[in-house]
């Protein structure tokens, strides 16, 4: 009796330790599932698209997503606000939540310098982003300086001129390119196209991070030195040579009346080091009325100026141009140019330089801002 008891015992040890195994063996074929389905997402459009590396690429950081239905839907059209979204995800900038849901992602947007006040109306949220607007919104994600002149399209008169220096700086990058006929064709942007800037976007951000990390490593004394032959042997070359400016817009408070903006040509120093000599007009060209305007010469003796399309300033002393209270039609206190808080002037620069003769004229567009100054 104990021996027939003995062997049951031992087939029962037996099938519990096959139970046991076959039961691992089930859980971890699950867990290799699983982990399967998520680490290769795969949608059944996108086969055979041009941007399917790039789509793969983002689904995969978990910052844009398909349809229900298996679908990415390459080349249907993106939003402003969809694309902004992508563009927050990508530099893992949090979104508030906010009562109007599209409220957090403008007010992040914004508060990231991504989007400045009065470039979208409130209606074009939610129409379709352009290709140069993208253009525009990843060049300041990356902190990077537009450029200045023309693109190299063959239509780059169709080009916004606003856009002009955020695409060609796009394109030096990497992240835009034109087609085949070397037109950018400035229109909708798709969701393959969003796809691909924001993944470029991201590969620039993770190679700027491992070039820093690797100078810190092997930067010495000795590189430095040569660095810093090199900057000289650079700015001596630019000597004779038509300087290009870089412009730079300031909200500031100058204790000269309220001030809605500056623009300053923020290298100043470059047009002083060398030995021709520059000459700036600055032209608004959607308000005439801002084109004979009186300020103060707060860097001369007091008196009124009178700013018109004939004024030139030396860049060397004066490389800027402002807009504040204190500045009148004409010279007195009741010929006020009414400016609004979110109007958009736009300005003709032109760079002259009176040495060679050469001049060239610049685009940039500011959004008009109060900026209060207490006396």
């Amino acid at each position: 009796m104990m021996i027939l008891f003995l062997q049951y015992f031992v087939k029962e040890v037996v099938f519990m330790r096959k139970l046991v195994k076959n039961m691992i063996i089930t859980v971890s074929v699950v867990g290799c599932m699983t982990f399967s389905v998520f680490a290769d997402i795969k949608f059944s459009d996108i086969d055979n698209h041009w941007a399917r590396k790039f789509i793969t690429d983002l689904t995969n950081r978990n910052i844009i997503a398909g349809y229900p239905d298996g679908t990415f839907k390459p080349d249907n059209d993106i939003t402003v606000l969809e694309f902004t979204a992508l563009a927050l995800k990508g530099k893992n900038i949090s979104i508030p939540k906010t009562d109007i849901w599209y409220q957090g992602i403008l007010d992040a947007a914004m508060t990231e310098g991504i989007i400045l006040e009065g470039e979208f109306k409130t209606d074009e949220y939610n129409e379709p982003i352009e290709r140069g607007e993208m253009a525009r919104i990843v060049v300041r994600a990356l902190k990077e300086n537009k450029l200045v002149w023309d693109t190299q399209f063959s239509d780059d008169s169709n080009i916004p001129s606003e856009l002009k220096g955020y695409i060609k700086k796009a394109n030096k990058l990497g992240i835009i390119n034109g087609y085949p006929d070397n037109t950018f064709r400035d229109g909708n942007a798709t969701r393959a196209e969003a796809s691909t800037m924001i993944s470029q976007m991201l590969n620039i951000m993770e190679n700027k991070e491992n070039k820093t990390v690797e100078e810190d490593k092997t930067e010495s004394s000795e590189q430095k030195t040569i660095e810093e032959q090199e900057k000289q042997e650079e700015k001596v070359e630019e000597k004779g040579r038509f300087i290009e400016p870089e412009f730079e817009i300031r909200y500031e408070e100058t204790g000269y009346g309220s001030n809605y903006f500056s623009i300053y040509i923020a290298n100043k120093e470059a047009y002083k080091a060398s030995r021709d000599v520059y000459k700036a007009r600055f032209v608004c060209t959607n308000y005439n009325e801002l084109n004979t305007i009186w300020g103060r010469d707060f860097y001369g003796d007091g008196h009124w100026i009178k700013q018109d399309r004939t004024y030139w300033k030396d860049v060397s002393k004066y490389a800027f141009w402002a807009l504040r209270k204190v500045h009148r039609t004409e010279p007195n206190d009741n010929s006020e140019f009414n400016i609004k808080e979110g109007m958009n002037i736009d300005l003709k620069i032109t760079i002259k330089n009176e040495t060679t003769g050469e001049q060239k004229d610049y685009y940039e567009t500011v959004v008009v801002k109060k900026v209060d100054w207490q006396y």
